[in-house]
């Protein structure tokens, strides 16, 4: 069951940080491309990037529904470490 738990989490974390990572890319491109400012291309991101960002917290709400009491705290806080991981990681791709 650790390996499943472990599993769960270093999955959420890649997809964090592969949606952040294209869709703040995305958005750059969006913006400095065209001409016209907000374009259609720049909308259609952003909604793009909250689509995928309920359905990421969705997914691991519905994760987090199954698991018992015992479980939940160490798995919340797992997640959030994790969040912050992708987070810094994501600072420092744009940043280097």
């Amino acid at each position: 069951m650790l390996r499943h738990r472990f599993f769960a989490v270093i999955a959420y974390m890649f997809a964090l940080s592969l949606l952040m990572y294209f869709s703040m890319s995305s958005v750059i491109l969006a913006v400095t491309e065209s001409a016209v400012f907000p374009n259609m291309k720049f909308y259609f991101m952003l909604f793009f990037m909250i689509l995928c960002c309920w359905a990421l917290g969705m997914a691991v709400r519905k994760y987090m529904e199954r698991l018992s009491d015992k479980e939940k705290v160490p798995m919340k806080t797992s997640f959030i470490i994790a969040t912050f991981v992708s987070f810094f990681g994501y600072l420092l791709i744009f940043t280097i």
